[in-house]
């Protein structure tokens, strides 16, 4: 099991446009973070994914240390500052399925 590389208070790490758009429209930062992690439709996770959810998926995909209590709370009381760090975690460890591809 791993950390997270991206702290969930470090906000602007990738520069003051994630940050804004993590803080402006969570859910749509979440979507996207879940879509570059995964090739799953935008929309669709923007309209049905939770940040908790989505969350989940990326650590459990990634093999980060944590739990499902642990997501939900982070995803329901600080819906920004999980969004940005899924980006930022999604942007430095790339896509599973192409680590997969190039072994």
């Amino acid at each position: 099991m791993s950390s997270w590389e991206i702290g969930l208070c470090d906000l602007c790490h990738d520069g003051a446009g994630t940050c804004l758009y993590g803080w402006c429209c969570p859910f749509c930062a979440m979507a996207s973070a879940r879509s570059k992690y995964d090739g799953s439709d935008w929309c669709f996770n923007c309209m049905c994914g939770t940040p908790s959810f989505i969350r989940n998926i990326i650590r459990e995909g990634y093999g980060i240390e944590g739990n499902c209590c642990n997501d939900l709370l982070v995803g329901w009381c600080c819906s920004p500052c999980a969004s940005i760090q899924a980006i930022g975690e999604v942007k430095k460890r790339g896509s599973p399925k192409s680590a997969t591809m190039k072994s």
